[in-house]
């Protein structure tokens, strides 16, 4: 059996953050309420172009519990994915590839709106950049350490 390595531990501590940011997307009250402070500012932003200036409040909330769930929800699935390959040496590349691209795209994306909104009231765009670096340093951890294993056996 192989013993936890390097590897593991960064895909369990990028897997944990994960499932924190789930936790924080799903219960306001743990970091702050998502959809108050985060989702409805981006889809006023966003509808606005499209409503003249001031889109339908309900349309707004609607489409920030929408976004809470999907986002919510992908954060749980990246966030197991990638604690199941930091566990599974066997099933590691694919499980990392899978969460990592996961992490890559809800952060792009994340990245796209806050820089595009430049709205006050949402965080920096500037900490998605960090966040797909750290992304990019598990990959290549996982990926090195794996072909290194391959190598010696």
């Amino acid at each position: 059996m192989k013993r936890f390595s390097f590897a593991s531990l960064m895909l369990l501590m990028l897997g944990c953050f994960n499932l924190l940011s789930a936790l924080g997307t799903f219960v306001p009250s743990f970091v702050k309420d998502r959809v108050n402070k985060q989702f409805i500012p981006v889809w006023e932003n966003l509808l606005s172009p499209l409503s003249g200036g001031q889109p339908s409040e309900s349309a707004v909330r609607n489409l920030a519990v929408i976004s809470q769930w999907i986002i919510g929800t992908w954060e749980l699935v990246m966030g197991c994915f990638l604690i199941a390959a930091a566990f599974l040496p066997a099933r590691r590349v694919p499980f990392s590839n899978v969460g990592l691209g996961m992490a890559l795209a809800i952060f792009s994306v994340f990245t796209f709106v806050t820089f595009g909104t430049h709205d006050e009231r949402l965080p920096h765009w500037d900490q998605y950049p960090q966040l797909m670096i750290w992304v990019a340093a598990v990959w290549i951890v996982v990926h090195l350490s794996e072909s290194g294993d391959s190598k010696s056996t």
